[in-house]
Parts: structure tokens; sequence; C-alpha cells
């Protein structure tokens, strides 16, 4: 028998609400992708922190959204994009 502690069902559970949506699974995907394209190039990097001291914004440290642990990254990416967003 195999019992987790409190938060790892709750991290569990995160993930897979995120599986149950399509609209989440689209943002999951968006947020991969993103991290992917950054993660590789520092010259991207160096764009995206030019472009935000142009702007007059912070740029900072995109983080993994994805695996078993750490689905507060998920979610604190999600709350950033639907404030932006409206």
């Amino acid at each position: 028998m195999v019992v987790h502690c409190v938060s790892h069902r709750l991290e569990l559970s995160v993930k897979d609400a995120f599986k149950l949506h399509e609209s989440f699974k689209k943002i999951d995907d968006t947020l991969l992708a993103i991290w992917n394209l950054f993660r590789h190039s520092g010259k991207l990097k160096r764009l995206l922190k030019m472009a935000g001291e142009q702007l007059g914004i912070q740029v900072v440290a995109w983080k993994k959204s994805s695996g078993t642990r750490f689905q507060n990254h998920k979610v604190t990416y999600c709350y950033i994009l639907f404030l932006h967003i409206q």
C-alpha cells in the first residue's frame, strides 16, 4: 500500500486537474513550449531582457512547469496569464 503525504497528493491532484480540461492542456503545452524555447538560448534570453528594459517591465527566469513536483509554477503562470489577458 502506497501512502503519499498531503503535499504530494495535492501536487498530483493539481496535475490531474490540468489534464481534465482541454484549455488547461493547451496552456500547459504553451508553457512547456516557451520553456523549451528559452532554456538553451542565451541570445533569446538577452533579447527578452532588453525588450523588458525598453518596455519598463521586469523579466524573470522562466521555470519549467511540468513534472510531478512544483505544480505551483503552473498555477502561478496561469494566474499571471489570466491577469494580463484581461
